[in-house]
């Protein structure tokens, strides 16, 4: 049952959240207990025809360990902080996916030293941080479960783990006989509340609700709300 819906979740993401057309494939993960999922990803993949598909594990406590470990003058780029992949895959307009997973953990790291890891960090990967937001290349970032995340929200619950995997898979409708026609009629719903707004050219929104809620929330000039097809946005057709 899990591999059907983690099959059922892989084909919604890669039929949805990217462009058709697009055949190379980056997966970027956080922990090596995703890799079944990974493995899915990458033969649903397959399947719809990606022909160059690459992996790249960012282990997040390994990371931060080493940062904690590490004396901050001897911080460097290395396996844990060097992202230049996503740069080189960025450039070559792979579809970049970004498999996350909130990790617990007790390291305690310095912020100085956190702040230097991610200015190293960062400075590997200048084309990607500059371009991300201006959609010149397609991304999506997606969540999957974790044990320790699991058991941190369902404490004591021998099930914690498929209580989190099933919420983060109903979310997205991958329980769905058909997420994909789920999704389309989503996009479709949003589209004529996106029009609407856009329409409005207003200069600003001012939002109420019945628990006191009293916010006026200025838009810059020229705003445009995109929605999440993104198919008349910068990076047309990218999610």
């Amino acid at each position: 049952m899990k591999k059907e819906l983690d099959r059922k979740y892989a084909k919604v993401i890669l039929s949805k959240c990217f462009a058709p057309g697009n055949k190379k494939l980056l997966i970027e993960y956080q922990s090596e207990e995703m890799n079944d999922f990974v493995n899915t990803v990458s033969e649903v993949a397959k399947e719809m025809g990606y022909e160059d598909i690459k992996f790249k594990l960012e282990d997040t406590k390994k990371k931060l360990e080493y940062i904690n470990n590490t004396d901050i003058e001897d911080i460097e780029i290395n396996e844990y902080l060097d992202r230049s992949i996503w740069d080189e895959c960025a450039k070559e307009k792979y579809c970049i996916l970004h498999i996350h997973s909130y990790i617990p953990t007790d390291i305690k790291v310095d912020p100085e030293k956190m702040k230097k890891a991610t200015e190293l960090m960062n400075s590997t990967r200048p084309y990607y941080k500059n371009n991300a937001l201006k959609y010149a290349f397609p991304w999506c970032i997606v969540e999957y479960p974790n044990k320790e995340w699991a058991d941190l929200l369902f404490k004591n619950d021998p099930n914690s783990f498929y209580k989190l995997y099933e919420a983060i898979i109903s979310v997205c409708m991958a329980d769905k006989e058909a997420p994909e026609k789920e999704w389309e009629k989503v996009i479709e719903n949003s589209n004529k509340y996106k029009e609407y707004i856009n329409n409005l050219e207003a200069d600003k929104m001012h939002i109420t609700s019945d628990k006191g809620t009293d916010l006026y929330v200025g838009m810059l000039n020229n705003y445009r709300f995109l929605n999440m097809d993104k198919a008349d946005g910068l990076g047309k057709g990218y999610m």
